[in-house]
């Protein structure tokens, strides 16, 4: 599995598909680490009850098995700032900063400061 193959299924709001691809117990050894990153927009976007907490916990799961990947910390600072737990935003997107220095959201770091 190509993991732009799952951006371009979330693109086009197909949630429900990346999901069932994601938690196929025959395709996760061959996922990535960052992986559990699109497991996390997947149910971010399908937007049903528990699906925010769900995406939370997939991203944390994404910043231990890939601490490098810079996306899941810019998730979990949005997720953190919609909830008004504005010093762990801080703390996830200086994180972001740090491992996107050039990201094109940069801005963010302002909003927060």
């Amino acid at each position: 599995m190509r993991l732009d193959n799952l951006d371009n299924m979330l693109s086009m709001g197909r949630a429900e598909s990346a999901l069932i691809m994601l938690t196929d117990p025959e395709d996760l050894g061959e996922l990535p680490p960052q992986a559990q990153y699109y497991v996390g927009e997947a149910y971010r976007l399908r937007g049903e009850a528990g699906d925010l907490k769900r995406a939370e916990e997939a991203y944390l799961k994404a910043v231990q098995a890939a601490p490098g990947f810079a996306p899941s910390y810019r998730a979990l600072g949005a997720l953190a700032m919609k909830a008004s737990h504005y010093a762990d935003a801080q703390k996830y997107l200086d994180r972001y900063l740090e491992l996107a220095p050039d990201a094109p959201d940069r801005k963010v770091r302002g909003e927060l400061s």
